[in-house]
């Protein structure tokens, strides 16, 4: 019995390999597959409070099992069923980037929680160029809480305007944007352009999330997690543990601190605009009875066809604090494509 060795037995037990778990929740990963449906997209959701990843779903998708067999037809499908679009599809962010622009432009003092702004339905950039808010909306009179509930373009093109190349820069850099996490999760690195030679057009476009930003819904999980656990980003991790066939535990994934993006105050203020979102905003169709969940809605605009749907925030369950991301790509609007997804999604929790 070569068992009573320990990691030893190892050497002399060649047949079976290591069992790997992961910190993915086989019903949640479910639950949420099952809210995507046939769409094309993917959803993230964390542990907001330690990092772990408790479902990463991406679709159209294929069976593991059977990958060698059908390996030629995937590779040839047009969808991409091959790619990871959770941590690797690149998307612009559209909206849900202005919780990030709405800290960056209180940090940077461009504004404060009690300027008016005056949502006229466009903006006049000059040269010819003039940015329309969607849907013709006017939002007339609304300060920064209600321009992240009513999700203004004017607003947030207005702030990104005011602070410009280097404080945008500098706010990117603090939400790690440009950092990598280096362990088990491969990611594709976000795609930011050169904020020093953008125009006034394309400065302005930085803070509705598009220009030519690209990010993963992984990115947009964590910074959703970010503003529900005081402003820290812990890092994302897949490995629970590795365990030898002996039974020994060889790895243990454990939380781990990562980026301190934001005061604890400012994450209070920006967490209950999102619950705003949530409460009576772009995001209701999310609202569960009873349970805290916060969001930002975001339609991305995407040159090669029909607007993204995306949807981003936080629920606060029993015994953990949820955030994710959810892109349903070319189907319209965040807050009616992907809000009732991430509602399926808490439901499902609640009923375990």
């Amino acid at each position: 019995d070569v068992s009573r060795l320990g990691p030893v037995a190892q050497l002399f037990v060649s047949e079976r390999g290591n069992d790997v778990k992961l910190t993915v929740d086989a019903d949640l990963q479910q639950a949420a597959y099952a809210a995507l449906g046939h769409r094309k997209g993917a959803v993230v959701v964390l542990d907001a409070q330690s990092g772990a990843v408790l479902a990463m779903v991406s679709r159209p998708s294929f069976d593991p099992a059977n990958i060698e067999g059908q390996w030629d037809s995937l590779r040839q499908q047009s969808d991409g069923p091959l790619l990871n679009r959770a941590s690797q599809g690149l998307y612009p962010p559209g909206s849900t980037l202005k919780v990030m622009m709405a800290d960056a432009a209180l940090k940077e003092k461009v504004t404060d929680l009690q300027e008016i702004f005056n949502c006229t339905g466009h903006l006049d950039l000059g040269g010819g160029y003039v940015m329309q808010e969607s849907h013709g909306a006017v939002h007339g009179k609304l300060n920064l809480e209600q321009a992240v509930t009513e999700s203004c373009n004017i607003t947030f093109a207005t702030l990104a305007m005011r602070m410009g190349a280097s404080k945008l820069d500098a706010a990117f850099d603090r939400f790690g944007f440009g950092k990598t996490f280096d362990n088990e999760i491969v990611e594709s690195p976000s795609h930011l352009p050169d904020f020093s030679k953008l125009g006034k057009g394309d400065t302005a476009q930085v803070g509705i999330g598009q220009s030519s930003l690209l990010v993963t819904p992984l990115r947009m999980a964590l910074l959703a997690a970010a503003f529900a656990n005081q402003g820290v980003m812990m890092r994302p991790y897949l490995i629970d543990e590795v365990i030898s066939p002996g039974g020994v535990i060889i790895k243990k994934g454990s939380p781990g601190k990562w980026l301190e993006v934001t005061s604890a105050e400012r994450a209070a203020v920006i967490d209950s605009f999102m619950e705003k979102v949530v409460q009576k905003g772009t995001g209701t169709a999310a609202r569960v009875d009873g349970i805290r969940v916060t969001g930002k809605t975001g339609t991305a605009e995407n040159a090669a066809g029909a607007d993204h749907a995306w949807f981003i925030g936080s629920a606060a369950l029993q015994h953990r604090k949820i955030a994710f991301a959810i892109i349903v790509e070319n189907s319209g609007g965040g807050g009616t494509e992907a809000a009732p997804i991430a509602r399926k999604i808490i439901m499902s929790l609640l009923d375990k």
